[in-house]
């Protein structure tokens, strides 16, 4: 897992699950790299919803330094100063896993909302420009 520790307020602490890293793979001292132990009773896709969190942004927002807006920084001390609720192992896979469906149903009803606009705009065109015909015949 990768957390940005410096950025604009949102983007620290955003973080992404890797599934593979190359490598000899070089960061920028600006991303911690978390690795997780095969015994961790914490899992990794897990972890990146609970960052996602208001309750988490809260805590890293409160504990970020720096004088520029445009590069906040926080600690790892803070990061690992995170509180929250740990569920055994099969419920947090429960939990990402209902948030991945969640997310693919999301995406579904996105793309439905899309066509339907996209129905109604021609449906609409159609319609004026049936009616500008009419009143110039």
């Amino acid at each position: 897992m990768l957390i940005s520790r410096a950025n604009v307020v949102r983007y620290v602490g955003a973080c992404a699950y890797v599934d593979a890293t190359p490598p000899q793979l070089l960061l920028c001292d600006k991303i911690f790299r978390v690795c997780f132990h095969s015994d961790s009773q914490l899992l990794p896709r897990f972890l990146a919803e609970v960052m996602k969190l208001h309750s988490v942004r809260e805590h890293i927002e409160a504990r970020l330094t720096g004088t520029s807006p445009t590069m906040k920084n926080i600690s790892k001390p803070a990061l690992l100063d995170i509180r929250f609720p740990l569920p055994d192992l099969d419920a947090q896979q429960r939990i990402v896993d209902d948030i991945g469906t969640s997310r693919i149903n999301a995406a579904e009803k996105r793309a439905e909302a899309a066509t339907l606009r996209q129905t109604a705009w021609t449906a609409l065109e159609a319609a004026l420009f049936t009616a500008a015909e009419e009143t110039t015949t």
